[in-house]
């Protein structure tokens, strides 16, 4: 494995989901019920029969993280992205680590052993190591 990190909230400072955090309100996969949830990919990865739910109704789907980051900062809605998508973006952004269940992304490298690389790759895979 070459990381795994934390799947959470992200929503807009000062929003609702923000704002019920700041007011006590459980750190909880829930939360997302308070504003339009923005689907990805990641969203998938979240066992919860809430979140499942919530993917069934959106209205606005990314992939690609910077078009996400933009919409929240927007006020469209949170979405769900790991922790480390967000460590130089926080401006305007709040992350919320729900624990019901817990969520993870995992990054691992993986290649068929049938396949040689090309000395470019062998060398980002030697350089990743894991």
């Amino acid at each position: 494995m070459i990381r795994r990190d934390a799947l959470g909230i992200v929503c807009r400072a000062g929003g609702p989901i923000s704002q019920a955090v700041g007011s006590g309100a459980a750190r909880s996969w829930e939360l997302l019920e308070l504003e339009p949830l923005i689907e990805n990919p990641l969203c998938h990865l979240v066992a919860s029969e809430l979140v499942s739910g919530l993917l069934l109704h959106c209205n606005l789907e990314a992939r690609n993280t910077t078009a996400l980051l933009a919409f929240v900062r927007s006020g469209l809605g949170a979405t769900v992205l790991p922790e480390s998508a967000i460590y130089h973006s926080l401006e305007q952004l709040e992350f919320v680590v729900p624990r019901n269940p817990e969520s993870w992304r995992e990054l691992r490298k993986m290649h068929s052993r049938d396949r040689h690389l090309s000395p470019a790759a062998q060398a980002f895979w030697d350089l990743i190591g894991a």
